[in-house]
C-alpha cells in the first residue's frame, strides 16, 4: 500500500507538471505583456469586421458565444484538452482518473486565474 501511494504521488506530480507547463505556455500566448516581452506572435487574432447588417463585430466574438465559437469558449476548450491528460492514466489505488487531483492543484488553479484575468483584460482592451 505504501508503494502504491508513493507511485501515485509521482504520477500526480508528473501530471501536474505537464498541465502547469501547458497552462504557462498558454498564459504567455494570451498575456499582452508576455507577448511584447518575448516578441512572439499571439496565439489568436481577433478581427474587427462589419457584418451584413452594418454592425461592427469581433471575429471571433469576445467572451462566450451561444454557438460556442467565442474567444473564451476557445480558451476553455484548449484548457480542457490540457486536463484530458489526467484521464489517460488509470488510478493505481482505485478506479477512475486523476482529474480530481488536477482540479484541486494550487499551481494549476493559480495559472487558471491568471489566464482568466489576461483574457478578461484583453476583452476589455478590445472594447475600449
Amino acid at each position: 500500500k505504501c508503494y502504491v501511494e508513493f507511485v501515485n504521488s509521482i504520477v500526480i506530480g508528473g501530471l501536474s507538471t505537464a498541465i502547469v507547463t501547458s497552462l504557462d505556455f498558454l498564459l504567455d500566448q494570451v498575456d499582452p505583456e508576455s507577448i511584447q516581452r518575448s516578441g512572439c506572435l499571439p496565439l489568436v487574432e481577433i478581427k474587427l469586421a462589419m457584418n451584413e447588417s452594418s454592425d461592427i463585430a469581433f471575429q471571433p466574438p469576445l467572451g462566450h458565444a451561444p454557438n460556442g465559437i467565442g474567444m473564451s469558449d476557445m480558451i476553455d476548450a484548449i484548457i480542457g484538452s490540457f486536463f484530458q491528460i489526467s484521464t489517460l492514466f488509470k488510478r493505481l489505488d482505485a478506479d477512475g482518473s486523476y482529474l480530481r487531483e488536477m482540479q484541486s492543484d494550487f499551481a494549476i488553479n493559480n495559472l487558471l486565474a491568471l489566464i482568466s484575468d489576461a483574457v478578461a483584460n484583453n476583452d476589455e482592451k478590445c472594447i475600449e
